[in-house]
């Protein structure tokens, strides 16, 4: 299981807007909306394949119209778990 929060940073400009992406072994599990500029974070939690190799890739994607200095994104308490 993966789980974290994601968000922008309090000092993210006005004009900040970026999604939240989570890739394993190259396929996208999971993809947030567009996070904005004093909007709280999300949770994202998902349940990884059973798998022998995991590769884990988390991207943050500049929204459409977003200013990319404005974009302080944060990905929170992150955390890996076998079950």
């Amino acid at each position: 299981t993966f789980k974290c929060r994601a968000g922008l940073h309090s000092t993210a400009g006005t004009e900040g807007s970026v999604l939240f992406a989570v890739v394993v072994n190259g396929k996208e599990l999971a993809r947030t909306e567009p996070i904005r500029s004093g909007q709280p974070p999300v949770a994202i939690e998902l349940k990884l394949p059973e798998t022998d190799v995991l590769r884990l890739s988390l991207k943050t994607i500049a929204a459409d119209g977003s200013t990319p200095t404005h974009n302080l994104a944060v990905w929170a308490d992150p955390e890996l778990s076998h079950r």
